[in-house]
């Protein structure tokens, strides 16, 4: 009789105890679920999208071009951000092959040979016409901060895309706004 008067309390016990942990959550999501969810916390930077970042990188080059150590690349530069533009609202989910999708070693190498043909002065007036216009911070984009990004390009395993934009959201950036700069960068500068 002892035995079965043993079972009874500790299984009483386990049940007081187990409803307390249970109903506890169950309060909280109930209460919780009469909230309204807001998916838009990770976009908190105004209301920036990618055409912002294209149109200003436009200007951005046109006024700077005259700095530029070689001015052909200004015109190959502002080529690329039109052909970006005319090829956004062409189907990308998949894409396997483009600058996108180009090993994030490769890109390094490419972003660096445009940067010597561009210049220090001409490329930080640039980065500095692109923030003033779009109210973003580029600190990572300029030219004595941007070593940093060209090594973490080069020993990363992953596409271009993916890795600048990892490392723009590893410097702060929220993850919707680092795509754009990240996409918009690799396509105007590749």
């Amino acid at each position: 009789m002892n035995n079965i008067n043993t079972k009874i309390l500790s299984g009483t016990i386990a049940s007081i105890l187990l409803a307390g942990t249970v109903s506890v959550p169950f309060a909280n999501a109930k209460e919780h679920s009469q909230q309204p969810v807001n998916y838009s916390q990770n976009v908190d930077m105004s209301e920036l999208t990618q055409d912002d970042f294209y149109k200003a990188l436009e200007i951005a080059i046109l006024k700077n071009q005259n700095d530029f150590k070689d001015p052909s690349i200004a015109k190959d530069m502002s080529n690329n951000i039109r052909n970006a533009q005319s090829q956004k609202n062409v189907n990308t989910l998949i894409q396997t092959q483009g600058k996108l999708t180009m090993s994030a070693k490769a890109g390094a190498t490419a972003i660096k040979a445009v940067m010597n043909k561009v210049g220090q002065t001409a490329w930080d007036k640039m980065v500095k016409t692109v923030e003033s216009l779009t109210g973003t911070q580029l600190v990572v984009l300029h030219w004595t901060s941007i070593h940093g990004l060209l090594d973490f390009l080069v020993n990363s395993g992953d596409t271009i895309e993916v890795a600048m934009t990892k490392f723009l959201v590893k410097k702060g950036f929220n993850s919707t706004v680092a795509k754009y700069v990240a996409k918009t960068f690799i396509l105007f500068i590749l």
